[in-house]
């Protein structure tokens, strides 16, 4: 949190909703008060996810990194 709250520097994030038994929604608001683009990589449906956040990528659990960056990758506008 406070490397999110203090960087100029982050480009980007992966955050998983479940962070070792605790919902992640505090760091997704952090960031996107930072304006700070993130895709939640999770096991969780669609349906389990707040309503707020639904317009949050998601990358779905078990898939590979290399989806997860392609995702990722979609956030920002080619140029």
């Amino acid at each position: 949190m406070d490397a999110i709250a203090s960087s100029s520097k982050i480009d980007g994030a992966f955050l998983d909703i479940n962070l070792n038994g605790e919902a992640s929604y505090f760091v997704a608001d952090l960031l996107s008060e930072r304006g700070i683009p993130f895709i939640f990589v999770t096991g969780y449906r669609e349906n389990d996810i707040p309503a707020r956040y639904k317009a949050i990528k998601r990358c779905e659990k078990p898939k590979g990194p290399e989806a997860c960056v392609q995702i990722l990758r979609s956030l920002w506008p080619p140029g």
